[in-house]
C-alpha cells in the first residue's frame, strides 16, 4: 500500500481512494496507476508504459496511453495539486509528481 497524500494505492486489493471515497477506474488505467505509484517522481515514455503495464505484445498505438493518462487524470480530479498530479514532461512522457 502506498499513500500519496489523501492518494491510497492499494496493491492487494487493486483499489484506490481519495480520503475514503473509491476511485472508479478500468482495470488497464488501474495497472497504469499502479505502476507509476511505483515509480513517483520518474518520467516513462509512451513506449516505456505501453511495454511496463500494456506488454510487449500489445498492438494498439502508443496513443492508448494518452487516452489511459486522460481518464486516470479525471478520475483523479479531486486529489489536491498541492499533493500531486500526473504531468506530461514535453518530449519526454508522463510522470507521476509527489509534492
Amino acid at each position: 500500500m502506498i499513500r500519496l497524500g489523501s492518494l491510497t494505492i492499494d496493491f492487494s486489493a487493486q483499489l484506490a481512494s481519495l480520503g475514503k471515497e473509491p476511485v472508479s477506474l478500468m482495470p488497464r488505467d488501474w495497472q497504469l496507476l499502479a505502476f507509476l505509484a511505483r515509480h513517483p517522481n520518474q518520467c516513462f515514455s509512451r513506449d516505456q508504459l505501453l511495454d511496463q503495464v500494456w506488454g510487449m505484445d500489445f498492438e494498439g498505438g502508443d496513443r492508448s496511453v494518452d487516452t489511459a493518462i486522460k481518464r486516470v487524470r479525471k478520475a483523479l480530479r479531486l486529489w489536491s495539486e498541492t499533493e500531486g498530479e500526473i504531468s506530461t514532461i514535453r518530449g519526454m512522457g508522463y510522470s507521476l509528481r509527489v509534492y
